[in-house]
């Protein structure tokens, strides 16, 4: 990951022996400042403080949603006459970037229904549900979009719920 952020040329990272810093280049601000586990360097995760604004805890909280949905929500009073303010400068969105790797983009196109199917399954799950499940399956076919979502107990149930929805993608 520093390597990204060193890559990108819009930060300076600064190593000792027990931490490390991360600095915007632009305005010499420091943004976060991690600790040396081992022969790691952990950077910790966001905190706000009590006082940040409310905008900006609903953009925090919200897994760092772009202003621009927020303020459409403030507009309709969906959000409880929620002042909005500027967030350009929240730490949290120029370094969420250099956690996640871009997807490719598909080649793969289907023609017809059932054609190519796309599904993830999730689990183990911390804690199951009352019925004991503790995975998850979702099924999105690519042609229609139609989306199915399965609750198992164990990951070995996963042909059995590819066969019902299969099933169900033919009738």
């Amino acid at each position: 990951m520093y390597g990204q952020l060193c890559d990108s040329g819009d930060y300076i990272i600064i190593f000792s022996s027990s931490f490390c810093y991360v600095q915007d280049l632009q305005s010499q601000k420091l943004i976060r400042t991690g600790r040396r586990e081992n022969e790691l360097y952990i950077l910790p995760s966001f905190h706000l403080s009590p006082s940040s604004s409310r905008f900006y805890l609903w953009h925090s909280h919200r897994g760092h949603v772009l202003s621009s949905r927020l303020r459409f929500l403030a507009s309709t009073w969906a959000l409880e006459n929620l002042q909005t303010c500027d967030i350009s400068d929240c730490s949290g969105c120029k370094l969420k970037i250099f956690f996640t790797l871009p997807f490719n983009r598909s080649i793969s196109v289907s023609s017809f229904p059932s054609d190519l199917i796309d599904y993830d399954i999730w689990g183990l799950s911390p804690v199951a549900t009352k019925e004991g499940s503790q995975y998850y399956i979702s099924f999105i076919d690519d042609h229609t979009h139609y989306f199915l979502f399965y609750l198992i107990k164990h990951h070995s149930e996963f042909f059995e719920a590819y066969t019902t929805f299969q099933a169900l993608m033919k009738t």
